[in-house]
């Protein structure tokens, strides 16, 4: 019986090691790639969630009629549903609805009411706004407060509202204004709250904030 040299079972044995390592190794890549799409995957997921949540469902838009989400983020980063609806109220037209309860508050808490403010493309797409709107009707309101001792510790509250439309797929035109107010009060919530309602008169009385070059048909 011919004997296999030493030699030989020895390279065949590290040839199998090789390929067994080469396989082990492969498998090892291939599990760490599929890990890695798992986790992007799931990621992108969790991300379309997130902006879709932002976002209330359950509006319907009647047919013939163009449709603008309202929404006002205070200097808190809470959603103002005061100066809103005075919004709303404002350029209230036919055939146009305006809608404050669109964006839920988590919109504006979670931090993403900036990029749909300046009028962020990519924001626009990852919340499908193109699927139930035409515009957007926006406001971020900040406040300043100032102390004066020589009128007993009155409280100056320094109220500024920024105002802008923007197209989403309806022909709206971009647009912004500023409004500004004062109001004195003994704490800062009193005073907040005389330059908010003077705020939300000068809104209702306002006649240069209006919508622009929408659709010619209404």
């Amino acid at each position: 019986m011919n004997r296999i040299p030493i030699a030989r079972k020895i390279m065949f044995a590290c040839f199998l090691a090789a390929i067994a390592a080469i396989v082990i190794f492969s498998k090892s890549q291939w599990d760490q790639r599929q890990a890695v799409q798992q986790q992007a995957t799931a990621t992108s997921t969790a991300e379309k969630e997130k902006n879709l949540g932002y976002v209330n469902t359950n509006i319907v838009r009647n047919s013939g009629e163009e449709m603008i989400a309202v929404a006002c983020a205070s200097e808190s980063g809470t959603m103002n549903s005061a100066i809103g609806d005075a919004l709303a109220t404002h350029f209230k037209r036919e055939h146009v609805k305006f809608v404050s309860s669109f964006f839920r508050p988590t919109m504006i808490t979670d931090g993403s009411f900036d990029a749909v403010f300046t009028g962020s493309k990519e924001t626009f797409k990852k919340m499908d706004l193109e699927k139930s709107l035409d515009g957007l009707l926006l406001a971020k309101q900040d406040v300043a407060y100032s102390k004066n001792d020589a009128l007993d510790g009155v409280i100056t509250a320094d109220m500024h509202v920024q105002i802008v439309t923007l197209p989403v797929t309806g022909q709206i035109e971009s647009q912004s204004w500023t409004l500004s107010a004062k109001g004195t009060g003994f704490n800062n919530a009193d005073a907040r709250m005389q330059a908010e309602e003077r705020i939300i008169k000068q809104i209702t009385v306002n006649t240069n904030m209006a919508l622009s070059q929408f659709n010619a048909n209404h």
